[in-house]
C-alpha cells in the first residue's frame, strides 16, 4: 500500500540520518592515524557469485560501503573497482541508472575532496531506496541498507580491535540508534524466509549494544 511505501521510506531516512557524520568518520582516521586495510572488505572478485536478489541486494550495500571506505582513505583505483560492483550489481536489480557513467564522472572529478565523495555516494544510495520503495520493492531497498551498516559496523569493529581506541570504540557504540531504525525498517519491510536470519542477528546485536 501507499502507507507502507511512505512508513518504510520514513524509517529509511531515519537510518540515513542517523549513520555517522562524514566529518567525524574522517577526523578518527586522521586522529587515529588509521591505516587502509583491504583484508577487511568484500573481494570484488566475488561479485558474479551472487544470484538470488537477496544477496545482490545485501551485497550492494555492502561494496557501497566499501566504496565510502575506500574513498575515505584516498584509494581512488580501489574505489572505482567497488565503485563498478555496485554498478553490476544495481544492474541486476534494475536500477543501474543511479550508478551510471555521470557518477563515474562526478566521482573522479571530486577526486580530492573525500567527504564530497562520501555525499556523493550515499545521495546515490537514497535515490535507490526511493526508487525501490516506489516500484513496490521496500525489502530490497531494505536488504541494501542493512548489507551498507553492517559492512561498516564489520570494518570499524576490526579497526578498533587492532587499535584499542577509545574514541573509535565510542563511535561505534553510538551506531546504536541507527541500528534501531534499522531494524524498525527491516520488520516494516516484507523480507522472505531466506533473509529473516538477517533480522534476527541485527536484534540479537541490538541486545549486545544494550
Amino acid at each position: 500500500t501507499i502507507q507502507a511505501v511512505q512508513e518504510t521510506k520514513f524509517n529509511a531516512q531515519n537510518v540515513f540520518n542517523s549513520l555517522p557524520d562524514r566529518k567525524l568518520i574522517l577526523d578518527l582516521i586522521e586522529k587515529n592515524k588509521i591505516q587502509y586495510n583491504p583484508d577487511f572488505l568484500n573481494d570484488p572478485n566475488s561479485v558474479n557469485k551472487y544470484t538470488i536478489e537477496f544477496f545482490k541486494a545485501t551485497n550492494l550495500g555492502i561494496y557501497g560501503s566499501d566504496l565510502n571506505i575506500a574513498s575515505s582513505f584516498d584509494q581512488t583505483q580501489e574505489s572505482m573497482v567497488f565503485l563498478k560492483c555496485v554498478n553490476v550489481l544495481a544492474g541486476s536489480l534494475g536500477v543501474n541508472n543511479i550508478f551510471d557513467q555521470r557518477l563515474f564522472d562526478r566521482i573522479q572529478a571530486q577526486e580530492s575532496n573525500k567527504d564530497s565523495i562520501l555525499e556523493i555516494v550515499i545521495d546515490a544510495f537514497k535515490k535507490v531506496d526511493e526508487t525501490l520503495k516506489y516500484n513496490n520493492r521496500p525489502a530490497t531497498s531494505a536488504y541494501i541498507l542493512a548489507g551498507c551498516w553492517i559492512e561498516g559496523l564489520y570494518v570499524s569493529c576490526q579497526m578498533a580491535q587492532s587499535l584499542n581506541t577509545e574514541n573509535i570504540i565510542k563511535a561505534i557504540i553510538e551506531q546504536k540508534e541507527s541500528l534501531k531504525h534499522l531494524i524498525v525498517m527491516l520488520e516494516s519491510a516484507p523480507i522472505n524466509e531466506k533473509a529473516s536470519f538477517v533480522l534476527a542477528d541485527l536484534k540479537q546485536l541490538y541486545d549486545a549494544f544494550n
